[in-house]
């Protein structure tokens, strides 16, 4: 009989992104399996106010000491392999994956795959973090932002840094999920506990960070579309 590999997931940065893969497992494996199968998963979960602060302090070893013993413990524990429910620490990933003897699963490698899939010669990966999308300044004409602004956990950084890599006459481009209307995929719940903000909210929240609303567009059934002005 087939048995599930044990999933390892280091979370806690933030809870409420490791909820989000949480449900994204049990609800990929329940599609596959059926009726009321769900993942086989452990989580260690970190404090994230204590991770934040050693981010601000600019302490990486001290955070890459945290990742991997996290690792390790999940390891201990019986998962077959490990994920970090988190962008910003996969910097550290090369030491985690040295520091276990299981799998560490990269967030990069699946969507590289997508990308060679796909024939695409022109992507450039870049590995950013949860303040900095490390673009480089006054580089870009158009930014986009897909589906993506309700993940930002620190806009107004994340805003800033994006401004300073657009030309002068830049735009960012922000398309985003209705917070109040009906999506069949998802829970009314899981949208309200899961988008920040609404359309008015990012409206304003960019728009008081250096940019200027020039368009939105309401055409497609769950999300909207605004453009703004450098």
């Amino acid at each position: 009989m087939y048995e599930q590999a044990v999933i390892g997931l280091i979370g806690g940065m933030s809870w409420e992104s490791s909820a989000e893969y949480y449900r994204i497992i049990n609800r990929e494996v329940r599609n596959r399996l059926g009726g009321v199968h769900s993942a086989r998963s452990l989580m260690w979960s970190v404090d994230f106010g204590e991770i934040e602060r050693l981010q601000h302090q600019g302490d990486w070893e001290e955070l890459t000491k945290r990742m991997k013993d996290a690792a390790i413990r999940l390891e201990s524990g019986g998962a077959d392999f490990v994920l970090m429910c988190t962008n910003t620490m996969h910097l550290m990933a090369d030491a985690v994956a040295a520091a276990i003897d299981i799998p560490l699963l990269h967030i990069a490698d699946p969507t590289a795959e997508k990308i060679k899939a796909a024939g695409w010669r022109n992507v450039r990966a870049v590995l950013g973090t949860e303040y900095d999308p490390k673009l480089p300044p006054a580089r870009f004409d158009v930014a986009i932002v897909l589906d993506t602004y309700h993940h930002f956990n620190y806009p107004v950084q994340m805003l800033q840094h994006i401004r300073t890599a657009l030309k002068p006459t830049g735009r960012l481009i922000v398309i985003e999920y209705y917070r109040s209307r009906h999506h069949p995929a998802a829970t009314d719940e899981d949208l309200q506990s899961h988008i920040r903000l609404d359309h008015d909210g990012v409206v304003a929240e960019v728009s008081a960070h250096g940019f200027h609303l020039t368009r939105s567009f309401d055409h497609l059934p769950y999300e909207y579309v605004l453009d703004f002005a450098r």
